[in-house]
């Protein structure tokens, strides 16, 4: 009976070994009495329990606490901004000066007048003619110097100068008119007293009476006198 209640005891040592070891402070004063009660007088056998077995706690293994791995803190990188890079204001090319041309003027062209056609043989008589003529009569010598002036209007202006017995270069001036007659010929009129003109290119002849033109009051000068004029 010894032998099973030892038996008994191990086995119940290895079952509560682990709550005995955890809560043994809280049984210690309860397992004397209770081994007691184990071993009672029933079996006169069995040895009297003299010293109460001191049982050692099995330590309580403290459980290694897990360790909590400290989280590795990987710093954030801080990205360094990259530079806004400004572009490059495009310069407006400053437009180049339009040189101001002056405008050159314009010349108004000079209208060509075209002259009115002159009367048939107008051309020819137009001008200034000069001439001279001297009279050997016996004793008697006179003398006359002409000038006439036509004018395209059909007028003609007849200056000179007579030189005569009794008449010393005395000046004569008479304004006539004259007209084309036809083949170079032109009639100058005078009052009631005429004069006949011929034109050969520069030359021009006339039949003149000094008295009859009023150019003379001498009654001697009452002659015809053929004289010839040049054109200048």
């Amino acid at each position: 009976m010894g032998k099973v209640l030892i038996l008994f005891l191990c086995l119940l040592c290895v079952a509560g070994g682990a709550a005995v070891g955890m809560n043994y402070d809280r049984i210690a004063p309860h397992l004397s009495s209770f081994l007691q009660d184990l071993t009672g007088s029933d079996d006169p056998a069995s040895p009297t329990l003299t010293q109460t077995p001191t049982i050692t706690p099995t330590p309580t293994q403290t459980s290694t606490p897990t360790k909590t791995a400290t989280p590795t803190i990987t710093p954030t990188q801080t990205k360094t901004p990259t530079p806004t890079i400004s572009p490059t204001p495009t310069k407006t090319p400053t437009p180049a000066k339009t040189p101001t041309l002056t405008p050159i003027p314009t010349k108004t062209p000079t209208p060509t007048v075209t002259p009115t056609p002159l009367p048939e043989g107008t051309k020819e008589i137009v001008g200034t003619w000069v001439g001279s003529k001297t009279i050997n009569l016996f004793i008697i010598k006179a003398s006359a110097d002409f000038r006439v002036v036509f004018n395209a209007d059909h007028t003609a202006y007849v200056t000179g100068t007579l030189d005569a017995p009794g008449y010393d270069n005395v000046p004569f001036a008479k304004t006539i008119t004259w007209s084309y007659l036809g083949s170079g010929r032109y009639l100058g009129t005078y009052g009631s007293a005429s004069i006949i003109f011929v034109i050969k290119g520069d030359i021009m002849t006339m039949t003149v009476n000094p008295y009859e033109l009023g150019l003379t009051t001498n009654k001697f000068m009452d002659m015809d006198i053929d004289a010839e004029l040049h054109k200048v």
